[in-house]
């Protein structure tokens, strides 16, 4: 028989492989041993285990035999880590759950809510909707006095409804919740309860992404605006900094139905509600809107600093989404597009890096609306046409002050711009571009007006050109050696 104390040197050994061993000051050598077994509630982060197969650590030890599982229970550290199965008769008993909340002491846990994937049926449906909302009633009961401890909280939603009930709980506060993941099912209809809660669907499926599941937040289509309306906002501290919102919805199955898809006024309301929202990515989502309707700017704000990615959206979309949020309620760090058809926004796109990147354009010419309307620093054209390009450079070489009444910028605070895969761009239009924003820069700097003014129509300092390169003339070859502290060829 190996001895306690050996077999606790394994535990530690298998136990230390399941985490990369650092915290918030930096990298750990070695875990010390109060963090173990003492009271050290340093933050921790758990690697990237297969939960579902068959059984991550500590819980497949812990299932070898009576005497391994009490050994395992004098070490807290061990369940920081709580794996939880919601659905069928191979749930995690709640009596399990209620003892490994004990065992990790007041120590900050990880909780995941997981759904085994061999308990849904052909087509995606639950078998005992009753007994699953009877359990998840219970597993609240149990965590609730703990939501305190909620270092991060992951929950499996794909193909489980009952889950929803986790929101009820949304008045209590994660003091110490610096991450949220959900996995959410795909609701094809909409019906809804008298609560406004998803009351179920003819049919789901499950989300057809690639994107890692781990690191991203998905939500069904008809259930968004109610499950964010309460949750997590409410269950982080109002003071806490650390925690952060990454919210991806990625080619969704198609709706049953034309028509149906994701309502996107509801959509900004709900990631706009909150200060934590960082980064937000669309990609091939079937979003519905309707013309005209009030722009929501009392939940739309506090988009400081949020990176935002729409890919391959219907048309229009990226054009509502910009006026949904209007430049008065929405500054973003870097907004992207990609392979989107667009058009010209009623308002200004306020973002300090602008990317278009292989976009629809009916003509070179129905570019130039959209980039007048943006207000930024740093403008990037990947994989954009040539004649695209031509006319861009030739809107920033003609540009004048802007139109308050067309909320157009003209690109007035353009310093950098990058070009990537654009073709045979002419190099002259680059070159009277840049010459022109020199101009206008000294001509600015010469005025009589504030310190803050002058900030706008700044030279191009910087010109980053990858990919093919335009043909030069000998005048353009001089230019271009004369101004190589500002232009790149790469």
């Amino acid at each position: 028989m190996i001895p306690p104390e050996t077999l606790l040197m394994i535990f530690e050994l298998v136990f230390e492989a399941s985490i990369p061993l650092y915290d918030r000051a930096g990298l750990v050598q070695e875990l010390p041993e109060e963090m173990l077994y003492g009271g050290d509630n340093r933050a921790l982060y758990w690697g990237d285990d297969d939960l579902q197969s068959p059984a991550p650590f500590p819980f497949a030890l812990s299932a070898v035999c009576t005497a391994w599982r009490d050994l395992m229970s004098t070490v807290p550290m061990f369940w920081t880590r709580l794996v939880i199965f919601v659905g069928g008769p191979d749930a995690t008993p709640i009596r399990d759950v209620r003892q490994y909340l004990q065992w990790s002491r007041q120590l900050s846990v990880s909780v995941h809510i997981l759904n085994r994937s061999e308990y849904l049926n052909s087509t995606g449906t639950h078998v005992d909707h009753a007994r699953d909302q009877e359990y998840v009633r219970e597993l609240m009961d149990v965590l609730a006095p703990h939501f305190h401890r909620l270092q991060l909280l992951t929950c499996d939603l794909l193909g489980c409804p009952e889950l929803a009930g986790l929101l009820e709980a949304g008045h209590r506060r994660g003091s110490r919740l610096a991450g949220l993941t959900v996995v959410c099912e795909y609701l094809v209809t909409a019906p809804h309860d008298a609560d406004g809660g998803p009351a179920g669907a003819k049919e789901m499926h499950r989300n057809s992404s690639k994107v890692d599941r781990s690191k991203v937040l998905f939500i069904s289509a008809s259930s968004l605006a109610w499950f964010l309306d309460r949750f997590p906002y409410d269950w982080v501290d109002g003071e806490s900094d650390d925690f952060r919102l990454d919210f991806t919805l990625s080619d969704p199955p198609p709706p049953l139905n034309e028509g149906e898809g994701v309502d996107l006024h509801n959509l900004i309301e709900c990631l706009g509600g909150g200060v934590f929202t960082t980064t937000v990515w669309l990609c091939n989502v079937p979003l519905t809107w309707q013309q005209h309707d009030p722009v929501h700017q009392s939940l739309a704000y506090d988009w400081h600093d949020a990176d935002m990615v729409v890919e391959e959206l219907p048309p229009g979309a990226v054009e509502e989404i910009i006026d949904c949020l209007d430049d008065t309620v929405a500054f973003f760090h870097s907004f992207e597009v990609v392979r989107c058809p667009i058009g010209e926004p009623h308002y200004a796109l306020l973002s300090e890096r602008l990317v278009l990147d292989g976009l629809i354009v009916p003509g070179p010419t129905h570019l130039v609306p959209f980039v007048r309307h943006w207000d930024g620093k740093e403008l990037e054209m990947r994989n954009c046409p040539a004649a695209a390009v031509d006319a861009v450079l030739d809107m920033v070489a003609a540009a004048d002050d802007e139109n308050e009444e067309t909320n157009e910028t003209n690109a007035m605070r353009l310093r950098t711009l990058r070009l990537r895969d654009c073709g045979a761009f002419s190099f002259a239009k680059l070159r009277r571009a840049v010459d022109a924003r020199d101009a206008k820069a000294q001509a600015q700097r010469r005025k009589p007006v504030p310190e803050w003014e002058q900030m706008r129509w700044p030279p191009l300092s910087s010109i980053v050109i990858q990919g093919q390169h335009p043909t030069l003339s000998a005048d353009d070859a001089a230019w271009a050696r004369e101004n190589r502290h500002r232009c790149l060829w790469v």
